[in-house]
């Protein structure tokens, strides 16, 4: 089992991240394999803080910044899916009910 450490971005946090390393090179862009993480657990996870992050993100790379809401079909195209009339932190912070998902880049 890999484990990576965090570095300063992630103090006190402990291991990040856990995988098999041999599942991870001969399947890395070819299939799934188990992950373990507790990024969850990182306060730069927080809501308010991912909500700072991608209203920073918007009014300095809007193209950076991709998102959309409602029901999205397997195999679905970008260009079909349905757009949000909400500024992407104003989604994030209704991302519980929006049915919303969100690209940071």
């Amino acid at each position: 089992m890999l484990q990576e450490q965090c570095g300063s971005s992630f103090p006190g946090c402990g291991r990040i991240i856990e995988f098999e390393r041999a599942l991870s090179r001969k399947d890395l862009n070819r299939r799934d394999f188990p992950v373990k993480h507790n990024l969850a657990e990182n306060d730069v996870f927080d809501l308010p803080r991912l909500v700072e992050l991608a209203r920073t993100i918007a009014m300095k790379r809007p193209d950076d910044v991709y998102y959309d809401a409602g029901h999205i079909e397997i195999g679905q195209r970008w260009s079909e899916s349905p757009k949000i009339d909400l500024a992407v932190d104003q989604t994030i912070q209704r991302i519980e009910t929006s049915n919303a998902w969100i690209i940071l880049r």
